[in-house]
């Protein structure tokens, strides 16, 4: 019996092994093959060839290991269509001619699924506290998974009642560090209401090739009447009574970072706080206070108590 008539007696079993079911648009599929042979067949030197949704060739696969009655190829990408959807390919395994085996068991169809780029929309920069009727900027970031070129897309944004109030264009800026994430500043109107909400940047889903899908970012800003009082908090060390730099002081929705001489100043409006003080290696403090003109006061920070990884415990 010649070799062609011996395969022609083998049924085959085919698994086709793909690394992902959906890939990007213009991306590749990485893929391999294992046959199980019976009776057992020695497939090296033969191969599985790739046909695509149209039955067009699209590659070949060689067998190259044997581990019993399951031979295996090695993995091997193939590009996808540009077209959105899902996809059916087949494999076949050139050594068998089509009519030589049973239907189907030397071949096998397989499905993957071509989606758009992903898109990452990030917004960062807006104040802590923003004055009613006054303007403030925020920075707005964008990123493609595929690392595309993002400039030129259009950026909406939208408050609280979704309607939109700004639209900027993503500059070619990239943000400093980073790998092809694009930046660019947006200058926003604020309300006439003190208020606390949250507002959406928008980019909309892109048909151009490579297809890239639609991205939002959610973002919570304060509202406040315009500040007009002067916050003065002096940090210490409770126990050396040295200044603290680089304290951080939060009367929410206020902030502030103390100089090198412990000192905070910033303005708020008339009303109460709770005043939350923190410095690295001390214990943070918390003080009410109720303001209706300048305020100043000192918050001194116990050092942190270092547990003693030695001492015995009972």
């Amino acid at each position: 019996m010649n070799a062609q008539a011996e395969i022609s007696d083998t049924s085959f079993d085919m698994l086709v092994d793909i690394e992902s079911e959906e890939i990007a648009t213009g991306g590749n599929l990485l893929l391999r093959c294992a046959v199980r042979a019976t009776p057992a067949r020695d497939l090296r030197g033969k191969s599985v060839q790739i046909f695509d949704h149209e039955g067009a060739l699209v590659g070949c696969l060689p067998f190259t290991m044997l581990d019993g009655a399951t031979n295996t190829t090695d993995p091997a990408s193939f590009a996808v269509p540009v077209a959105l959807g899902s996809h059916t390919w087949r494999a076949v395994i050139s050594a068998v001619p089509k009519s030589a085996a049973p239907q189907g068991e030397a071949a096998q169809e397989f499905f993957f699924k071509v989606v758009p780029h992903r898109s990452s929309l990030l917004v960062w920069g807006a104040p802590s506290a923003i004055a009613l009727g006054q303007s403030f900027d925020v920075t707005i970031g964008l990123k493609c998974s595929g690392g595309c070129n993002m400039a030129g897309r259009e950026i909406h944004i939208y408050d609280a009642t979704g309607s939109r109030v700004a639209s900027s264009v993503m500059s070619a800026d990239t943000h400093q560090g980073s790998s092809g994430l694009h930046e660019t500043k947006v200058t926003l109107p604020a309300p006439a209401d003190v208020s606390r909400q949250v507002w959406q940047a928008r980019i909309a889903r892109d048909d151009d090739a490579p297809t890239h899908e639609g991205a939002e970012a959610s973002f919570c800003l304060n509202f406040v009447h315009p500040p007009e009082h002067r916050v003065t908090i002096t940090v210490l060390d409770a126990s050396t009574k040295a200044p603290l730099g680089g304290a951080n002081i939060t009367a929410h929705p206020f902030w502030a970072k103390a100089s090198a001489e412990g000192v905070a100043t910033f303005l708020v409006s008339s009303g109460s706080y709770k005043v939350w003080v923190s410095a690295p290696g001390h214990d943070p403090v918390c003080k009410h206070i109720e303001v209706t003109g300048d305020h100043q006061s000192v918050a001194e920070l116990s050092p942190e108590i270092k547990e003693d990884p030695d001492a015995m415990y009972y």
